[in-house]
């Protein structure tokens, strides 16, 4: 049953999302996080990890630059978002195109621990 819930070579810890996981945690991170987990973080992460495995990248589209805007806990929420939408703008005005993508920092976030 574990094996269900890895991804091989791939550094994300896919266990989070098992069922038993998720109920354990949802006390802690509370009922809509688990839920989301459960129908949409989980499903998604399911989806591009065996879309990399193809050689598709539905995630960053093989971009070859890729900008993560962090924000502290004492910061107001939007400010990344500010940041973002002027690197944006910039990137316009050089003629290169940008996309801005929330799922990333959730990506970037269990790989990093």
């Amino acid at each position: 049953m574990f094996a269900k819930y890895t991804t091989g070579n791939s550094p994300l810890p896919k266990w989070m999302f098992s069922p038993a996981a998720l109920l354990v945690m949802r006390p802690v991170l509370g009922k809509e996080y688990v839920e989301s987990s459960r129908t949409f973080l989980a499903p998604a992460i399911d989806f591009f990890v065996e879309e990399k495995k193809k050689g598709i990248d539905y995630l960053l589209y093989a971009a070859p630059l890729a900008l993560y805007f962090h924000v502290s806990p004492y910061a107001d929420p939007l400010d990344p978002v500010i940041a973002a939408t002027y690197a944006m703008i910039t990137a316009e005005t050089l003629g290169l195109g940008s996309c801005m993508i929330g799922t990333v920092a959730y990506g970037f976030d269990i790989a990093r621990s």
